[in-house]
Parts: structure tokens; sequence; C-alpha cells
């Protein structure tokens, strides 16, 4: 809870902080009331990992070695204007190593990690800091369940909440160190922001690893190999992706190529009594948030996806005058395990395969995939980001919507024909703002893109549609195609409506330790390793 005498309040809303804010480590409880009952152990068999009943393990991917390797990062390129891929070479780690680094367990599928990430570099692909190398970290955590006493070996790890992105930087020397995780799934990372306000994509004993942005022309790409499929959505902070999805000899193979994206930064702090008496209430009401900073000047943290950021960033706009902090470049993804939508739930669980993905430059954007709007009939998404740039210049959107032919044959109920589709941007007036949309099926792939239109806070829209033929309508995905193309531009055809009846939806709330989150759905079920509150 903030106090409400704070002087100064204000927001903190960057990207990638997720991504490098915890180390490589691994930890045990056996008492879910908090989550500062969670002790580190220093290997998976470790004693402390033997008597708790839940462990929940942060491993970060090395380049994988051998053939045989799973849960590891095949290759990392780029792509220039010529076609050509040029593809990276490992350095060295940063940071080199981690209070919390473990051994591999290869009965587990887990192999050994540390730190947060390596450095590449990519011959002649030059970034504005000045070099060819680049930070490339690849995070994820799962959770494992067991009886107290029982071996962690005995069970396998799963792709449970998956991050990852590449980054150019420059070395800054100062007073900086290593992130250092503690017990209680906590880290403390010291100083993270140079002195002119760039943010440290990784640190370790006086360096930061300073963010800068992308030579231009440039795609980026990694490719990873996977103990098992990965199920439902992707959201990416990059444009006009072309993502491939198939089954290696041992594993499952996931490749990702893109250009990167720009993305605000808000971080400021104003007198408290200059902001809304409305947002001031929504804030000292004795609602939980993260903050950064003191009570001299406290921001606000919440995340980038939370439906009360959005409020927030639309009440502080009197305050930052519309206009970002700084604007960074950004190549990044992750995962998806929220839906805010029953139909698109039960269309993306049931069929083992990547069912979308969806993208935006956005500061702020929706939980999960697009909703289904019954009453439009259409798959929206929100997005909220200032209006100007950091240098004043207007901020300009993209959004790509990428989605499986039988998913959403699935949510309309459609049957095999050829499928129609809109995509419109919609202004905070419900007005259609000007943007240059891409729609295209292919190889199983409905790719749908919007550029070029201004933020405050836009709706995408789009609308699927299809001629009556007499043939029963595709109940559940049945096809698992193994690519998605980036988009070609071709004519956007007319969308005609299809009705779907509106479904009562609940809410209710679930916790994990200290985390809390809300889940809508007409038969609303928390997820697994979560609990659902009274």
């Amino acid at each position: 809870m903030i106090d409400p005498s704070t002087q100064k309040i204000g927001l903190l809303f960057t990207e990638n902080m997720e991504l490098t804010s915890m180390t490589s480590v691994i930890y045990g409880r056996s008492d879910y009331s908090s989550s500062l009952n969670y002790k580190m152990c220093k290997s998976a068999t470790d004693p402390i990992c033997d008597a708790a009943t839940e462990m929940m393990i942060i491993q970060f991917f090395a380049l994988c070695e051998k053939a045989s390797d799973v849960n590891c990062i095949e290759e990392v390129w780029a792509r220039g204007a010529d076609n050509k891929k040029i593809s990276a070479t490992y350095q060295r780690h940063l940071p080199n190593s981690g209070l919390g680094d473990f051994a591999g367990e290869p009965k587990m599928n887990l192999p050994a990690s540390k730190g947060t990430g390596f450095v590449v570099k990519i011959p002649g692909v030059t970034h504005k800091g000045g070099t060819d190398e680049y930070l490339v970290a690849l995070r994820n955590q799962t959770t494992i369940f067991k009886k107290a006493g029982e071996s962690a070996t005995n069970h396998t790890i799963g792709v449970q909440g998956l991050v990852g992105g590449i980054s150019p930087f420059e070395i800054v020397r100062g007073e900086y160190r290593s992130v250092k995780v503690v017990d209680g799934y906590g880290s403390d990372g010291g100083v993270r922001v140079t002195p002119n306000g760039d943010s440290c994509f990784a640190t370790d004993d006086g360096i930061c690893a300073a963010t800068r942005d992308f030579p231009s022309e440039y795609r980026f790409g990694l490719s990873m190999r996977l103990s098992e499929r990965i199920n439902g959505w992707f959201h990416g902070r990059i444009a006009n992706p072309t993502i491939t999805s198939a089954a290696g000899p041992s594993s499952w193979n996931i490749s990702f190529e893109a250009k990167p994206v720009r993305v605000a930064t808000l971080d400021f702090t104003v007198p408290t009594a200059e902001v809304d008496k409305v947002a001031r209430d929504m804030i000292f009401n004795g609602e939980e948030w993260g903050v950064s900073g003191n009570s001299e000047g406290t921001r606000i943290v919440a995340g980038l996806d939370e439906e009360r950021s959005q409020t927030l960033l639309k009440l502080f706009v009197p305050n930052f005058k519309d206009k970002a902090t700084r604007t960074n470049e950004y190549w990044t993804f992750k995962t998806l395990s929220g839906f805010r939508d029953d139909s698109i739930y039960r269309c993306s669980k049931d069929f083992g395969a990547l069912a979308g993905v969806v993208t935006t430059n956005s500061l702020l954007y929706s939980a999960g995939p697009p909703s289904f709007n019954a009453a439009e009939s259409s798959l929206d998404y929100k997005v909220s980001s200032p209006h100007f740039e950091a240098s004043g210049q207007e901020a300009i959107g993209s959004y790509d919507l990428l989605l499986r032919s039988d998913v959403a044959r699935c949510i309309y109920g459609f049957t095999e024909a050829p499928i129609k589709a809109t995509l419109e941007v919609l202004g905070a007036d419900g007005t259609t703002k000007v943007a240059t949309t891409v729609i295209n099926e292919k190889d199983g792939w409905l790719t749908m893109s919007a550029s070029g239109f201004g933020f405050s806070a836009p709706l995408v829209r789009a609308k699927l549609s299809q001629e009556k033929v007499e043939s029963k309508p595709t109940s559940t995905p049945t096809s698992t195609p193994a690519a998605i193309a980036t988009p070609s531009p071709s004519p956007t055809p007319t969308s005609t409506k299809a009705v779907i009846a509106a479904n009562s939806k609940k809410t209710i709330t679930c916790s994990r330790g200290a985390s809390v989150k809300k889940v809508v759905a007409v038969n609303p079920k928390c997820p697994k390793g979560w609990k659902k509150r009274a």
C-alpha cells in the first residue's frame, strides 16, 4: 500500500523488465501462504528442494551443443535487405555467473543454467552502439508440484513461461553489479539505469550493458529446441514476423524472424496534488502496487498488460503531456498464459500446437490474445501508448495478428470454405483511424497487419466472415501447419458480419503466493498452480 502522504507520484512503464530482472535460480517451498517462503536450492536435488512440495525453476537457455540437446537456443541470425542470412557466433556470458546458477539434470530435460544471457557477434551488422555484438536472453519459468521427500528427477521440465529477446548494447562503466537472487523469490539488481536514463539489459560488476537501437533494414531471428510443444499464443515486440513450428527427432522446434519495433517508456513523477483525483483515489485505496523510488518520488510499477495500467495512463496524460520519457527499439517475445474469452481459450488449447501470435509496439496492451466480441463478431485488441515519442514526433503504431485458420474456423463456427477478413483501427471516439492494412491467408494461417496509425488508446478490430456453403461447420482445429508466412500486400476483402450469440461471463480472482490475477470467462477456472480466492 502506498502512503497517501507521498509528496510525488508517477508511473514507470517500460518493456523488458521481466526478462533479465531475475537470474537463473531454483526455489523450493512447502508453505504456500507467501512468496517469502521460497528458499534457494543449489541444484534440483538439493535437500531444500527434496523436502519441498513446490519447486519454481527460472532457467536461461544456452546455445545447443549436441543434436540431442533440448531447452536450448539453436541459432541466432540477422537478415539484410539482400535476404542473405548472417549467422551469429557465441562470444561470452554476461554476467559471467550468478548466485543461483545450477547444474543440469538431463533426466528432467533441465540443462545447466547461469546468469541471464550471453553475447553473440553478427559480423558486419553494426548497431547504433557502434559494434556488431548483441545480447541474447531466453528465459523459461516453470513450476513443479510434488510430494515432500520426493526427488525432483521424477519430473520433467515444462515450458510454461517463455520470454526471449535480442538487444544491441554498449558497455557503460560505473557503480553497477550483477543481479543477485535471494530467498523469498526476489532479486536485488542495484542500479540498472545509466545517468542519462538508458536501461541496462544486463549488468555485471562495474558494467552496464546499456540498450541501443538496431541497425535499419535488418530482420533478426532466433530458433530454439524445446522439450515439449507450446500450446496457445505468443505476444511479441516485433513486426512483420515469420514464425515456423515443427517437430524434430527429440524436440519441438520454433523459430522467430522479424523486424524490431519502437516502444515508448514512461518514467516520471509529479507533485501528488497535481494528479487527477480519480487517479489518486485509485492509487491510495489500499490496493497493492509495485513501486520504484521513495516517498520523495514514488513511481507506480504495474504490468504492461494490466487493465488498471491503461486506466492510470489515461488519467495521467495531463501530467506527462501525452509524450514518452524515452523511445527505444525492441525485439522480444513471450508466451501468453491469460485468456479473456472462453471461445478463444477452448479453440486454442485442444490441438497441441501454436494457435496464434499477436504483436504490437504499443506501450500497454490487452492481456492474452484478442478477445472475441460477439456483438460485433470481431476479434478486438486494445492498446494504449503516448501519442508522441520522446523526440516530440508522433508515435506510429503497428499491430500483427497471426491466427491459425482452423482456430479461426473453430471460434466462428466456419466451414472449410475460404475466410474473408477486414482489419480496422478505431479511436477512443469510435471513428476509424487511418492505417495501412495487409491481410493474407497462406499455408493454413491468417495474417493480418495494421501499421501507420496514431495512438493514444485505439482499438484494433479484426472481422472475419465466410460465404454460406452447404456443409457442416468445423468445431475443433484439425490440421497442423508448420509455418506462418510474412504478410505480402493484397486487396482487403469486404467483411460480412457473422452472427454468434454472446455468452454470459463471470469473473474470479486467483492467487499464487503474492501474485493475484483475474480470470474472465463463461466458466472461469484458475490456471494450474493458482488457487481461487473467496
